[in-house]
């Protein structure tokens, strides 16, 4: 889960409340009113698959350099995530689960850092095998609310926190190093956003809610839900979707997504330091009504982005696509 900004599509269902717009409804209704229940538990597969295309300007329009050229960057990252969600507690405040991590596969491939885990490999070796290795078997604490938001996440302390406000490496107690003795570097931080309530939230979340207001849906119906991000270093996102039912079967409803991102000011204020060119957000999730959770999602984000760093102009395309599988006992 490498920088926040290349996980854009992990964020998508998180904060503000619903909208409700209503088509003319079908007859066929549905129960999409996420069900937890204590002694339960649901085990799920996830695949989050990140391209980051970076293209600035080369050379110049002087008889020295000639005409400007185009140099390209691409970043490619693959995670493949199994984990396991226990119901330990449920009452009217919200509810108490347990996340596992079981298994874990990791790769990156970028002009400035590369490197690749498998969790079913023992014997990995390198700096990304000795960051992700203590990931795998990792138990989290997690606290949600009636509504299904992550509101806090404990445990995992073993794991160094991103640096924050310039002090690399400082944990929450300001040591910050990980088992691999390296204060703040990349794949500790890499390791430490598994830990992390937002992360967390990002795929969790989908699992326990479908965001419908009431949790009662006919078929043909839609509802907005509205997602601000605002710890990218670019300044602050929102990101709407859009769901449609689109039909409803036995125990299954099937919900179509779509909608867009949107840019907001610079974390200092002012005007946002980018041009938003364009964005898509688009998906499908299919949803088991007998039992109140999540079946499978997919989803696509990207985003289309101008700016400049140091005078250099460069445009910048973010695309990620989430997959979300229940596995079955």
């Amino acid at each position: 889960m490498v920088i926040r900004m290349r996980l854009l599509a992990l964020c998508v269902l998180a904060l503000a409340g619903p909208v409700v717009a209503q088509e003319e409804a079908a007859a066929t209704a549905a129960n999409l009113r996420g069900r937890l229940e204590a002694g339960a538990e649901h085990r799920f597969v996830m695949t989050v698959d990140t391209l980051l295309h970076l293209r600035t300007p080369r050379g110049g329009d002087d008889e020295a350099t000639g005409p400007a050229q185009p140099a390209e960057q691409k970043q490619a990252a693959h995670q493949w995530v199994d984990f396991i969600v226990r119901v330990r507690e449920t009452g009217e405040q919200g509810t108490t689960l347990e996340l596992e991590y079981a298994g874990l596969r990791f790769s990156l491939e970028s002009p400035n850092q590369a490197g690749a885990f498998d969790s079913t490999a023992p014997e990995a070796e390198g700096e990304p095998a000795q960051a992700l290795r203590s990931v795998v078997g990792m138990r989290l604490l997690v606290k949600v609310d009636a509504e299904g938001n992550v509101t806090a996440v404990s445990g995992g302390e073993h794991l160094v926190k991103p640096a924050r406000d310039g002090a690399e490496g400082a944990g929450e107690e300001g040591a910050g190093r990980g088992d691999n003795g390296e204060a703040g570097g990349f794949w500790p931080r890499v390791a430490a956003q598994f830990r992390e309530r937002a992360i967390v939230a990002s795929f969790l979340e989908p699992i326990l809610t479908t965001r419908h207001p009431t949790g009662m849906a006919r078929v043909g119906e839609t509802w907005t839900y509205r997602d601000k991000l605002e710890e990218s270093p670019l300044g602050t996102f929102t990101i709407v979707t859009e769901y449609r039912l689109e039909s409803v079967e036995a125990e299954t409803a099937v919900i179509a997504l779509s909608g867009s991102i949107t840019a907001g000011p610079a974390p200092g204020g002012g005007e946002a330091p980018f041009d938003l060119l364009g964005s898509a957000n688009s998906g499908r999730m299919v949803w088991n009504t007998a039992e109140g959770v999540l079946d499978s999602l997919e989803q696509t984000q990207r985003v289309d982005l101008r700016t400049s760093m140091q005078g250099v102009k460069m445009d910048l395309v973010n695309s990620t696509t989430v997959k979300l599988t229940r596995m079955r006992q």
